[in-house]
């Protein structure tokens, strides 16, 4: 908590990690919404809440999987 008060870059990581939260939140909300508003079905908004969180679930693997793989120090130069 201290490292919060004292780094001006920690606290920006912080403030952008609570708005990119905020975001992800209210992107789920409106994507549940439309598919509600669209359809008048709860089953299609449970499967595309669905799919979107395998979606979420595949790339974010795939994403661990190449940035545990890439050089950092050959490719960030």
């Amino acid at each position: 908590m201290r490292l919060l008060l004292i780094n001006p870059r920690f606290r920006l990581v912080w403030l952008v990690s609570i708005f990119d939260e905020a975001g992800l939140m209210v992107y789920f909300t409106v994507h549940g919404w439309l598919a509600l508003i669209l359809t008048d079905s709860p089953f299609w908004v449970g499967a595309t809440a669905a799919m979107n969180g395998v979606a979420f679930m595949l790339f974010g693997l795939l994403a661990g999987v190449l940035a545990d793989r890439v050089d950092r120090k050959r490719c960030c130069q």
